[in-house]
């Protein structure tokens, strides 16, 4: 919750409209999509559609991946980068439609690690 509370804040102070596309899935639509982590199945996990037209720019993208990997890094998801663990609260890439289809449309993934 503290990491969407940053959230909140961050797109407040900048005119951007949070928008969640993702909080909870199923095994089945995991599978579905191909998503290899189980991140939104324990609840662990909360996505926000990047698109520029609910305000976010380049700019402000790099500016909450950065920040959040910086304040969030001691709860975020442990992911292996080349047979090491590396802490990474936050993933932005392309979102996918329910099939797994790529939509070309960035939407940021943050993470947290288990309790």
């Amino acid at each position: 919750m503290m990491i969407a509370g940053f959230v909140a804040h961050f797109c407040a102070e900048r005119g951007i409209t949070p928008v969640v596309t993702d909080i909870i899935s199923t095994l089945e639509e995991d599978q579905r999509i191909g998503r290899k982590s189980s991140t939104h199945r324990t609840g662990r996990a909360i996505d926000y559609s990047l698109r520029h037209d609910h305000g976010w720019t380049n700019t402000y993208i790099a500016e909450l991946e950065s920040e959040i990997n910086e304040k969030f890094s001691h709860v975020g998801a442990l992911v292996d980068v080349g047979g090491e663990l590396v802490s990474r609260p936050i993933v932005v890439h392309e979102s996918k439609d329910s099939n797994g289809n790529p939509v070309g449309v960035p939407h940021a993934h943050i993470q947290v690690r288990p309790e």
